[in-house]
Formats: C-alpha cells, sequence, structure tokens
C-alpha cells in the first residue's frame, strides 16, 4: 500500500528568510498545520544546524493569504503557507 503525499511551499518571512524565500515540504495527504509545523522544525534543523532561533517556530503562526490557519487545518496539495513569526517595535 502506497502512502499518498502532498508538497506544500512555506513562505518564509522574518528570521526565517535565512532558509531563502520558500521551503518546499513533502507531506503526508490530509496533513493538518500542526503536522506541518513538525516536519518543518526537521528540515529546518537539517537545512541549518546552527540556526538558534528554532523555538521561534513555536510562536510563529502559518496563514493563506487571505487567512491564519488554526493547527487542526488541514492542508490541500500545492498549497503555499507563509510562516509569520511574531514581532515587535517601539
Amino acid at each position: 500500500m502506497t502512502t499518498k503525499t502532498m508538497q506544500i511551499d512555506v513562505q518564509c518571512f522574518g528570521a526565517f528568510r535565512a532558509f531563502g524565500a520558500q521551503i518546499p515540504l513533502l507531506l503526508k495527504a490530509d496533513s493538518t498545520v500542526a503536522d506541518m509545523r513538525a516536519s518543518l522544525l526537521i528540515k529546518l534543523e537539517q537545512l541549518n544546524p546552527n540556526f538558534k532561533q528554532l523555538d521561534l517556530l513555536d510562536s510563529s503562526c502559518f496563514a493563506t493569504d487571505t487567512e491564519i490557519l488554526a493547527e487542526s487545518t488541514v492542508l490541500r496539495d500545492g498549497m503555499t503557507i507563509a510562516i509569520i513569526p511574531p514581532v515587535s517595535g517601539g
């Protein structure tokens, strides 16, 4: 039995731009945002073991161009999802 997969592109902003404009992820079909977050953590560690802000992933949210996504949102093949790190300013 073959497990169906899908590709999601994570568009990077803020500190995550150190990984490029986008990070492609191969996920199991019907993966959620929470599943994607876990896979992205592994991918980030592989891409740059010296990146010291991996905890930033925990406080970041994910969005399409029209909405912020809940952790339980089921993703679709071919989606581009933006990672939005927290910001502060004065």
